[in-house]
């Protein structure tokens, strides 16, 4: 009976642990997880135009490694859990669910978005032309050739200022979204895992105390 008992409490204490454990893990995972997604959203803002492949790869690279940490992490987690109870180490840890596909960002503009950035920036253009000409009316036609110079200058910098911003704004949303997928598989891992370590931890308790 007094075995029985001991078994039931020790049964109970395991329970306990693997629940710690998980808590402790979910919550290091999604800490790692939001210092990614802020270095990632950090590092669209200072990215430009023709820096969006070199972008994708570090990210993908980083998640990577997340995938792989959490992994490891786990493995540790189980291997100490199981030095705690004088248990065997754990069976070989399941298929970890997979990581769930992340399409590449998509830069292009719809076309009436780009439709409608041209003809403001050709209003604009016009404007900052309309607008140099006449302050520079005085020097004749030399003026007015400055200020068409002036005005498409500007409708170019408009332009690219718009591109980049769109193009720096596409990452962002991309990275949020490699990480919101990075921290679902992570969290999927830690329950199946520690599932299973619960689980087997659990059996050589049984065994154990039959013995």
């Amino acid at each position: 009976m007094e075995s029985r008992t001991g078994s039931g409490a020790d049964a109970l204490l395991v329970r306990h642990g693997v629940a710690q454990s998980r808590v402790h893990r979910g919550q290091w995972w999604r800490a790692e997880c939001a210092v990614a997604l802020d270095r990632w959203r950090r590092a669209a803002a200072d990215t430009g135009r023709r820096g969006a492949e070199q972008f994708e790869f570090r990210v993908r690279r980083d998640a990577a490694h997340l995938v792989e940490r959490i992994a490891e992490e786990l493995t540790a987690d189980a291997a100490r859990l199981s030095d705690r109870w004088g248990a065997p180490l754990p069976r070989p840890a399941p298929d970890d669910p997979p990581v769930g596909p992340v399409p590449p960002p998509v830069l292009r503009r719809p076309p009436l978005e780009t439709a409608l950035l041209a003809v403001i920036g050709l209003g604009f253009a016009l404007g900052v032309a309309l607008g140099a000409g006449r302050l520079l009316s005085d020097v004749g036609v030399p003026g007015l050739l400055a200020g068409g110079a002036v005005g498409v200058l500007t409708a170019l910098w408009l332009v690219f200022a718009r591109g980049l911003l769109h193009t720096r704004a596409v990452l962002d949303r991309w990275a949020a979204e490699v990480a919101a997928t990075v921290r679902s598989h992570g969290d999927a891992v830690i329950v199946s895992r520690s599932a299973a370590l619960e689980v087997d931890l659990l059996v050589a308790l049984r065994r154990r105390t039959r013995e």
